[in-house]
């Protein structure tokens, strides 16, 4: 099989370098800013060992190889899909797979690329926590899921999504029932912004702090108070429009069911002690001294500006109230002052619905 990567980073890295370990696949990776000349990528496991290494066909800046390719990957953050979208409409075919990582927003930017008969896939969650190593063209695998799901458009190619996700991730795939679980799904928008607010509503221009703090191992029991409110308006919002369409939104699971933690104390010492999560730090830059926010972090860019903004536009569009999300949005535009935010969505409720249609 013929695949595409695009983008260089950690997911996408790891993503190239799994796809390639099996000798059936041709597997091209895209970068803006090749590091090297060199096509051979390296895997190595938590404890520094290489888990195993492995030659893609080439990695270049060049977007034509598209062309030729059975399927395309996007692993680029939200804040750039639209960019990627129109990057590779012109190499868009029939039959084409076009894979975002993970797939939130991904039914907004590739409508067009359906009408030319690609197909889009869109994983829930990525297949695995990765981080790039020092050395170039090399990423640390730090935990593999259990299993994938994953949704397509149009929605009657989701059992053959399926079955490439299978092939692919060799692993299991279980499909949702519609591509607005992957949207919908409050994980970053929800669990990256709560812990942001918590941290930083405080702050001001001019202040700075001691150091940088560790994101996840010092998450504290406000910032799950505010998770667990944000997230049970999630929760209404998929009622609201499960009784309003025909579309099953069980798939849009409760942060307190995915970590196993019904109140904020459970969820605080849950979060705070995932391996897999150990040592990361939060989006912050030095500055005089010391440390403040930084609003150019992917964290803030992706998981509130388009993350958060399109569970908020959604909420509108069915007129559910969402005081908490609401409040933590008011506090990033007011701090952050934003340049880009989504702005993509349908704006009547019949036309949002049809996306998710056959």
């Amino acid at each position: 099989m013929n695949i595409v990567i695009i983008g260089a980073g950690n997911i996408g890295m790891l993503m190239a370098a799994d796809f390639a370990h099996n000798a059936q696949n041709t597997v091209t990776l895209i970068s803006a800013h090749p590091k090297t000349d060199s096509t051979h990528l390296r895997v190595f496991n938590p404890d520094d060992s290489i888990s195993f290494e492995v030659d893609v066909a080439a990695i270049t800046p060049d977007y034509d190889v598209i062309s030729k390719a059975d399927a395309v990957f996007i692993t680029h953050p939200t804040f750039m899909l639209k960019q990627t979208a129109q990057r590779i409409l012109p190499f868009v075919h029939p039959g084409l797979w076009i894979g975002v990582v993970p797939g939130a927003m991904g039914e907004f930017y590739f409508q067009e690329h359906i009408a030319l008969g690609a197909r889009l896939v869109g994983l829930q969650r990525v297949h695995a926590v990765a981080r790039l190593a020092e050395t170039p063209n090399s990423v640390y695998a730090l935990g593999r899921k259990p299993e994938l799901f994953v949704a397509a458009l149009p929605a009657r190619y989701t059992f053959e999504a399926k079955k490439l996700c299978e092939y692919l991730f060799e692993m299991p795939v279980v499909t949702l029932p519609t591509y607005l679980i992957e949207t919908l799904t409050p994980s970053n928008p929800i669990l990256h912004t709560s812990r942001l607010f918590s941290m930083f509503k405080s702050w001001e221009p001019g202040m700075t702090y001691p150091e940088n703090f560790l994101f996840y191992e010092g998450w504290t029991d406000d910032a799950s108070q505010t998770l667990i409110a944000a997230d049970a308006e999630v929760q209404t919002l998929c009622r609201k429009i499960e009784s309003q369409s025909d579309l099953n939104l069980s798939g849009v699971r409760s942060l307190k069911d995915h970590y196993e933690s019904p109140t904020v104390e459970a969820m605080t010492a849950k979060i705070s002690h995932i391996p897999a999560f150990a040592g990361l730090s939060s989006p912050m830059k030095e500055s005089d001294g010391g440390w403040i926010p930084d609003f150019s972090s992917r964290y803030f860019v992706a998981d509130f500006a388009y993350g958060m903004k399109t569970i908020i536009d959604i909420a509108r569009l069915m007129d559910v109230p969402t005081p908490t999300i609401d409040q933590m949005w008011e506090w990033y535009v007011s701090t952050a002052q934003p340049e880009q935010i989504i702005a993509d969505l349908p704006t009547n409720q019949t036309d949002f619905i049809e996306l998710y249609q056959d």
